[in-house]
């Protein structure tokens, strides 16, 4: 394997080194390498089963990180020219100039953690400022509907229908939950019709943000999802894997919580920022976004989870790891409903403020 890997960074415009190769085991998509030479690299190969026209996804990152004013992401073209490697076998990989940095897969309710939510809230604000003139039209549909909750509750009933691994046996109560939640997918077809459509990441996981030593976010990473549709499907990701207090795999559930302060920070530092573009439409529906998303991945989970885990890579010694997953998100979902008022009293101090 360390043969192939060399190979395939040898058709990128670097430098000759004797580069190491590691497996960075984070991300549950792409196949993801760091090379460290003389310079240090993020190599990957795209997941093609999932994006299956790799070159409209790496299209849609390169028109984005060019109207950044910030430095992000920087890719590296191939000697081809192009901003990526397509070998004899078909395969698409890309590399990326390495970001120094720190990441968190989940942060405690703590001085800390009340820090890097507030810079976390910030640099997700940027993003949507700094991309808010990209001509829509210019932005390729990488996975059509992606945050539609429609689409994913019809692929939930479609993975029911079929329970091809014979799983829904084993999930009988989460799969009655997420059938019930009808009320937030009516409320999406209300609150859609009254949003204009943005450039939004569509995947604000607080482990996609690079942070310096001193707690400032320097960078959002992992564009793979980028195109137009609302803001509340990036607040709302931020928000559920922010001030979650539990990791997205726990299986201990009494350790699943939603954090008020954290909640507070990362709002408090969108607006920061979000206030200077956005419309009072969607400053209003950023409450129900983090319901939305919940919702929304938990069912995502829970249909992977049916369909023999397809989409979401999973830990060979954790046979129900997508079912796991699926828990912490009903967990945390109830959390939210319970703490309903309490947050609704925090968004509305913070409008106040705005």
């Amino acid at each position: 394997m360390r043969s192939r890997i060399k190979e395939i960074a040898s058709n990128f415009n670097i430098a000759k080194s004797n580069y190491n190769f590691s497996l960075i085991k984070k991300g549950n998509i792409n196949v993801t390498y760091c090379l460290t030479g003389k310079k240090k690299y993020i190599l990957q190969k795209i997941n093609d089963q999932i994006f299956k026209e790799p070159e409209k996804l790496i299209d849609n990152i390169k028109k984005v990180t060019e109207a950044s004013k910030e430095k992000g992401l920087t890719l590296v073209n191939s000697k081809k020219g192009k901003p990526f490697f397509k070998s004899e076998k078909g395969e698409y990989w890309r590399l990326y100039h390495f970001i120094e940095g720190k990441t968190y897969n989940s942060i405690k309710d703590s001085k800390k953690g009340r820090e890097l939510a507030f810079e976390a809230g910030k640099i997700f604000g940027k993003f949507q400022k700094r991309t808010r003139n990209i001509p829509l039209s210019k932005l390729n549909i990488v996975i059509p509907n992606f945050q539609c909750p429609f689409t994913r509750y019809d692929e939930f009933l479609e993975a029911l229908k079929k329970d091809v691994k014979k799983r829904a046996k084993k999930c009988h109560k989460e799969i009655d939950f997420f059938l019930r939640k009808r009320e937030i997918r009516q409320d999406y077809e209300k609150i859609a019709e009254k949003l204009p459509k943005r450039v939004v990441h569509n995947d604000t996981k607080i482990n996609n943000v690079i942070f310096s030593t001193d707690r400032k976010a320097k960078a959002v990473i992992d564009l793979d999802v980028v195109m137009p549709d609302f803001v509340i499907n990036d607040v709302g990701d931020l928000l559920r894997s922010s001030a979650c207090t539990a990791k997205e795999d726990e299986k201990d559930l009494s350790k699943v919580n939603f954090s008020e302060n954290l909640y507070r920070e990362i709002l408090k530092g969108y607006l920061s920022i979000g206030k200077d573009f956005l419309t009072k439409e969607e400053i209003e529906t950023l409450p129900y976004s983090v319901r939305l998303i919940t919702c929304n991945l938990g069912m995502r989970f829970l249909t992977d989870y049916l369909n023999g885990d397809r989409y979401f890579a999973i830990n060979p010694k954790r046979k129900d790891h997508n079912l796991e997953r699926s828990k912490v998100q009903k967990k945390l979902l109830e959390e939210i409903e319970k703490k309903e008022e309490k947050l609704e009293k925090i968004y509305g101090e913070l409008c106040r403020v705005v």
